[in-house]
């Protein structure tokens, strides 16, 4: 894991240098510590620490108290950014370093521990109006100044993502084909690296599909896709 955030750290700011934008020794530094090189770097420091976490969050899966606690996280610094953002103090930049992620990487391990049961007729009611939500939530925070529309640190993103976490795991109990098992296999064997060069691409291609101000966003996210 350190090794590829090194190399895609050391590209990103060998691009960074090539267009002009110059190099210090306190922005290199930040870059490696912090993840700023690249807009989606600052998780892999995040999931460091996760990482490091992992034996006691493995520990806590069968502690029904503990988990609670754990399980918690995401929604109680999400509302507490939401306070504090609303008050006009942008802590965005800094919250993302924050356990506000560890709800997440804590429930796969949950989930396997622990087998829950959940309905799918429910789950697919409430993927549509989980998207809606998101979708919503996009357009009236975008007109808020200094309010990350796009960030995935608000309860609809949170909210959409726990629907699709939970519907791809209660797919996942099933029987499957030994085909489509390769072909899954093949996806989460290089979605690490299409994670560190997806913004890269993204930032390329949507400037030539760019519609300019009055873009319509679900056709923009279809083109992007």
């Amino acid at each position: 894991m350190i090794i590829p955030y090194l190399f895609y750290t050391c590209a990103y700011l060998g691009i960074s240098f090539v267009l002009g934008n110059g190099l210090t020794i306190k922005r290199v530094v930040f870059a490696f510590v912090m993840g700023t090189a690249s807009t989606p770097l600052y998780y892999i420091v995040v999931l460091t620490y996760f990482t490091l976490l992992a034996p006691f969050l493995i520990k806590s899966v069968n502690n029904k108290k503990i988990s609670i606690v754990i399980l918690g996280t995401t929604p109680v610094l999400i509302m507490a950014a939401y306070v504090i953002s609303f008050l006009g103090i942008d802590i965005w930049d800094y919250l993302k370093y924050t356990p506000v992620w560890l709800s997440f990487y804590f429930l796969g391990m949950y989930l396997k521990a622990n087998k829950p049961k959940f309905n799918r007729k429910v789950l697919w009611v409430m993927l549509p109006i989980a998207f809606a939500t998101e979708l919503i939530s996009t357009f009236i925070f975008g007109k808020i100044d200094g309010f990350n529309a796009y960030s995935q640190m608000r309860f609809s993103g949170a909210f959409y993502a726990l629907i699709l976490i939970l519907l791809a795991y209660d797919y996942s109990k099933e029987d499957h084909s030994e085909n489509s098992c390769k072909w899954l296999t093949k996806i989460g064997d290089d979605s690490y690296a299409i994670y560190y060069m997806h913004c890269a691409c993204l930032t390329v291609f949507t400037r030539m599909i760019k519609f300019g101000d009055n873009t319509i966003l679900p056709l923009y996210r279809l083109c992007e896709l």
